[in-house]
């Protein structure tokens, strides 16, 4: 580092001290001269530092500024990194947006479909059991036409000329023609069936709801009754089982006639007795027992199927299984 006139001074006379002398007047004008001398260098060497210093604060000064500016600019590339991410991301979410919603649409479309189409499925199910079930009934009502008709020529070949020539021969013929021509759907089958259950509730053991609705609608004369009574031992020993059943269901077939019938539940009992009864009357009074219980028989399946067929296939079961008793017999 350069010493001034007076720090130059000061240490020459710190050495000379230190040499053990004092300092000469000499020594001090040559300091004084060569200090003098050298003012011009030591003058062009401080400007020198000084504008050295100068271009080292300007050139601190324009790094500053340039880490600023980069600074600036890094933070505008950031923000606009950012803005470009939430664009990027509220795009993405849009999209995704679209795409649940599409997907969700396509769902509920897809389920509409499937409803659509099981519902169609269901239906064409129920259309098929509805024509399977009409099928069904018109086989079986068939069935039982073909039984009884089968029934009345045992009947009629049965009774004979003492029968057939009177006014029960013609019930019994009106009854067949009328299965013959597989009405038990219409008006002869209702009468028929309702028959049965008349005569079901004569023979049963304790008297049936059938048979004193019927005697409060119709009327019964003692003859009537006294035949059907032979009739009820016969059946009785012969066919309880079948009759016990009867019996049981008596009261629920009386109620559905009522609801079918309504006002017309009169007139029903009346043709029941003009038209079946006496059939039945007129077998047991020929003797023809067996023939008069196979026609009961059929006709109340006939009763049964036409107002609660819901028993319909508990009665075939009961008739099944007393004709099984009879042949093991």
């Amino acid at each position: 580092m350069a010493l001034n006139f007076s720090q130059a001074l000061m240490e020459a006379k710190r050495r000379a001290q230190l040499s053990g002398r004092p300092l000469s007047r000499q020594e001090a004008s040559g300091i004084a001269e060569g200090y003098a001398n050298t003012a011009s260098e030591r003058l062009a060497r401080a400007k020198t530092v000084a504008l050295q210093e100068e271009q080292n604060r300007t050139n601190l000064l324009a790094v500053q500024q340039q880490n600023e500016q980069a600074a600036v600019n890094a933070q505008l590339a950031q923000d606009a990194l950012d803005a470009k991410t939430a664009k990027d991301a509220a795009d993405a979410k849009l999209a995704q947006d679209a795409f649940d919603a599409k997907t969700a649409k396509d769902a509920a479309d897809a389920k509409l479909a499937q409803e659509a189409f099981d519902a169609k499925l269901a239906q064409d199910a129920a259309d098929f059991a509805q024509r399977q079930f009409e099928t069904n009934a018109q086989m079986a009502a068939a069935e039982k036409a073909a039984k009884l008709a089968a029934t009345g020529q045992k009947i009629t070949a049965g009774v004979g000329g003492a029968v057939a020539g009177g006014a029960a021969g013609g019930a019994i013929g009106g009854m067949i023609s009328g299965a013959e021509a597989g009405s038990v759907a219409g008006p002869w089958g209702t009468a028929i069936g309702a028959a049965v259950g008349l005569v079901a509730g004569l023979v049963g053991a304790n008297n049936s709801y059938l048979c004193t609705e019927t005697n409060k609608q119709a009327g019964l004369n003692k003859t009537s009754v006294q035949f059907l009574n032979t009739f009820k031992e016969y059946a009785e020993k012969n066919h309880k089982g079948v009759l016990d059943f009867y019996l049981r269901v008596g009261p629920r077939i009386v109620k559905a006639i009522e609801k079918n019938k309504g006002e017309e539940t009169k007139q029903f009992y009346d043709d029941l007795k003009d038209k079946m009864v006496g059939p039945v009357i007129e077998l047991t009074r020929s003797g023809n027992l067996e023939l008069a219980f196979q026609l009961y028989q059929e006709m109340t399946l006939d009763l049964i199927f036409t107002f609660t067929p819901e028993l319909f296939k508990e009665a075939e079961t009961v008739i099944k299984s007393d004709e099984g008793l009879k042949e093991a017999a």
